[in-house]
């Protein structure tokens, strides 16, 4: 499997157990009749490939579980990639973005954070280049 691929699946997670978990009729399954409990693992079928690690099936299994049974109408993500919503320090130390968190996480794939400090060394001068419009960053930001 290619790398980028496993880094694909790797920020897919959320995604996809977002995707795999709206509606509650999910939880049940019609096989021959017989009506049998689906698991988390067999309605996000993502979970269970090779490359994905789960340390303590049975605490995701209870904690996706967990968020079906708050229903979308309670499921809120945050993600503050430039701190807009965030402190930009703490004690007067610059505390990271989510992104930050992520490249610095040592249980995600050293291939992962080389191809995250690649990507932030290509974007973030683009992002704050005074020399380009907004108009001009754009498609750079969008590809980032």
């Amino acid at each position: 499997m290619a790398k980028n691929e496993s880094l694909r699946i790797v920020l897919g997670i959320g995604t996809a157990a977002a995707v795999g978990i709206i509606g509650f009729g999910y939880f049940f399954h019609y096989r021959n009749g017989r009506k049998r409990i689906l698991t988390v693992f067999d309605m996000i079928p993502e979970l269970n490939n090779p490359t994905v690690r789960i340390k303590d099936r049975e605490s995701v299994e209870r904690k996706i579980r967990q968020i079906i049974a708050g229903g979308a109408e309670k499921l809120q993500v945050i993600s503050d990639f430039d701190h807009t919503i965030s402190k930009h320090t703490h004690n007067g130390k610059i505390v990271p973005t989510c992104y930050g968190i992520l490249e610095s996480y040592p249980l995600l794939p050293q291939f992962y954070r080389e191809k995250a400090l690649q990507l932030k060394e290509t974007y973030y001068p683009i992002e704050f280049c005074h020399e380009m419009t907004n108009e001009e960053k754009y498609p750079y930001m969008v590809e980032w």
